[in-house]
């Protein structure tokens, strides 16, 4: 549940103040407490001028990507105004919340809203992506919501990929993974990967990438395999430079149960993977394309890494076979898709089309006369506005009843 302070300027936001303190669970706190609870709460509303709002808050902002949710709202209680971190932070939602609570106006003012535009700076949050570091952000989002000519590069098929073909504008071109350079042309002003693959531009083009967690890994050790550290940096180096695997692609770690305690199977659960572990029977019934009798003989499996990597990408299809290191080895499943991907290349498969929008693999543009769906303002998970604002509001009220039960 979002904190959020209330910062009454006059007496003349009083009730104002109450509505939102009752509904959101909200505290009231001075002015003069703002710059040493600015760390304190995920968002602040202002109730009164936005100049005294923007003065006092002027110091504090430091990064779109930590600075909270801050929101204007006058006294009469009819206009609310997202003012600072609209999207990251959640505001645009809030002053969405707020203004059907007050019977309010929430005046939005990014142009990826107001254009019925993806928000690209959350877009890898709503669908679970991790969105790679890069100087370029801000340039793709100018060229994106500028209309200017984008190319859009698919590895996979989700429900991020499904909606982003469902919703394309017309000034982005999406291509096929496979015909990624292409993406690179000069045409284009900027290119968005979503791909669990290492792709970048050789001419510089600004991009934005984003990782979809779809990938398992499979590993097999020798016993007490040391050092630790080393070995699961040689894994993750193998990943990136010799397979070309983003290693923030990497959802889960899997492995035949007699090594769970093992030193790089506690040292990855330290770092927060999840791990599967798999009895020899289990691994045994999986069929693998490098089994090994030696293996089968020590652990009672032809199979640890490879097939580890195929029961935990819940019936996927190996895109990695087994690595084999001096301590290790290691294999890469990948979670199935809605509609199957063809071959290392990512093609779609003949006859099979992606609904609703099918991918071009010459990089066509996305159907003429389409009319993009708006995206839902942020909120958690990506959910449509009007969950999202019957979400803070029942929320509030219910740590308030909770507050009053005690």
């Amino acid at each position: 549940m979002q904190k959020i302070a209330i910062i009454q300027i006059s007496e003349a936001g009083a009730h104002a103040a109450q509505q939102i303190r009752q509904a959101t669970a909200g505290e009231v706190i001075s002015r003069a407490d703002v710059p040493a609870r600015w760390h304190d709460f995920d968002a602040f509303v202002f109730i009164g001028a936005m100049g005294i709002c923007v003065r006092t808050i002027a110091p504090l902002v430091d990064d779109k990507h930590s600075d909270p949710a801050v929101l204007c709202l006058d006294t009469l209680g009819q206009h609310v105004i997202p003012v600072l971190s609209g999207h990251i932070g959640g505001a645009n939602a809030l002053a969405e919340a707020l203004a059907q609570l007050l019977g309010a106006q929430a005046v939005i003012t990014t142009q990826s809203d107001l254009a019925g535009l993806w928000a690209l700076d959350t877009l890898g949050q709503r669908f679970g992506w991790h969105k790679l570091p890069s100087t370029d952000e801000n340039r793709v989002i100018f060229a994106f919501v500028g209309r200017r000519p984008v190319a859009l590069v698919i590895g996979v098929r989700d429900e991020g990929t499904d909606y982003l073909t469902s919703t394309c504008p017309p000034h982005v071109t999406i291509f096929d993974e496979a015909d990624w350079r292409e993406a690179c042309a000069d045409r284009f002003e900027a290119v968005i990967f979503v791909s669990y693959r290492h792709l970048d531009c050789p001419t510089g083009l600004p991009r934005l990438h984003y990782v979809p967690k779809v990938l398992t890994v499979g590993i097999g050790l020798a016993h007490e395999a040391q050092p630790a550290r080393a070995i699961r940096d040689e894994i993750f180096a193998d990943l990136r430079e010799r397979q070309n695997l983003m290693p923030e692609a990497v959802r889960a770690f899997a492995t035949i149960d007699l090594k769970a305690s093992e030193p790089v199977v506690r040292l990855l659960q330290a770092e927060g993977y999840p791990f599967t572990f798999y009895t020899a029977e289990q691994l045994a019934s999986v069929a693998v394309p490098t089994p090994s009798d030696t293996v089968a003989r020590h652990v009672g499996t032809p199979s640890v890494s490879e097939a580890a990597a195929l029961l935990g990408s819940n019936g996927g299809k190996l895109v990695i076979p087994k690595q084999k290191g001096e301590k290790w080895t290691y294999a890469v499943g990948r979670t199935p898709s809605p509609l199957p991907l063809k071959g290392e290349g990512g093609h779609l498969q003949e006859g099979k089309t992606p609904s609703p929008l099918p991918l071009k693999g010459e990089g066509g543009h996305c159907q003429e006369g389409e009319t993009p769906s708006p995206l839902p303002l942020k909120g958690e998970g990506g959910h449509r506005q009007e969950e999202r604002t019957s979400k803070i509001l029942q929320e509030g009220k219910a740590s308030k009843k909770h507050e009053e039960e005690r």
